[in-house]
């Protein structure tokens, strides 16, 4: 299954050009992560995590907190510690 099917299958709303759009944008953001041109296929489901997160942040960039008849809601900024470490696993240095 690829990684868009995965989106659609955790996301049942989604768009198809809007899915892809997303992965796209995330496998690029996990390529300048780690620092590699090509993404193992043992990270696809970081691939998919990140990119639900993405998709869940649509229309709520910049903000750190919202609230709204009484109730209130916080967002993190960037990716959680567990998906970093998880990153990490693929990450390469740059050499100068």
């Amino acid at each position: 299954m690829s990684a868009t099917d995965k989106l659609k299958a955790y996301i049942p709303e989604i768009q198809n050009a809007t899915a892809a759009a997303i992965i796209e944008d995330t496998e690029q953001a996990f390529k300048e992560l780690c620092n590699v041109e090509a993404i193992p296929d043992e990270a696809s489901s970081l691939i998919v995590e990140m990119a639900v997160i993405r998709y869940n942040r649509l229309g709520s960039e910049g903000l750190a907190s919202q609230g709204y008849s009484g109730a209130s809601e916080s967002f993190i900024n960037g990716l959680s510690d567990d998906l970093l470490r998880r990153l990490g696993k693929y990450r390469r240095l740059k050499t100068l």
